[in-house]
């Protein structure tokens, strides 16, 4: 499923869509270039979890934990290099419920993710810069939840959303 954002007030509506929909234990793999809307999207989806406070990007810190419906893990694997620094966080032992996790860089994320999970990525729209291209691709369980979110994508859009 693949949705064209306009702004980024739209990509934080898509991630509220997203933390409305999320279950304890999911994962989320973001990926996309340097201000692609990662970090704008995980602000929605904290939002739709009902974190309190704002959510920011984890760029120094690695990883952010924040407390709502069901707590968020917050990770930026930017800085790591190595598949080992990866698994040198300990994040494996984050995945589990009643966690939410995203992961910005989520590309390096392979050797502590699971077989579900859900793939985000963020493309720059070449014709505006305010638009992006967010493909959403679904594995392991996520497949059997995409109509889900596709319903509340649809309903969203049929209000004016997109």
């Amino acid at each position: 499923m693949a949705v064209r954002t306009r702004s980024p007030s739209e990509t934080r509506t898509l991630g509220v869509l997203l933390g409305n929909l999320v279950l304890p234990g999911e994962v989320l793999l973001l990926l996309g270039g340097l201000g692609t809307g990662k970090t704008t999207f995980v602000q929605g989806l904290a939002q739709g979890l009902e974190v309190e406070g704002q959510c920011r990007s984890p760029s120094f810190t690695m990883m952010n934990a924040h407390e709502g419906r069901y707590p968020l893990v917050h990770v930026d694997l930017y800085r790591c290099s190595t598949p080992q620094e990866v698994v040198d966080l300990g994040l494996d032992q984050m995945l589990d419920a009643p966690n939410v996790v995203a992961v910005e860089w989520g590309e390096k994320a392979g050797p502590i993710v699971t077989d579900d999970y859900l793939e985000v990525e963020f493309e720059w729209d070449d014709a505006d810069d305010d638009t992006r291209l967010i493909q959403f691709r679904p594995f392991g369980r996520w497949q059997e939840r995409m109509r889900e979110l596709g319903d509340a994508v649809r309903d969203w859009a049929g209000k004016g959303g997109v």
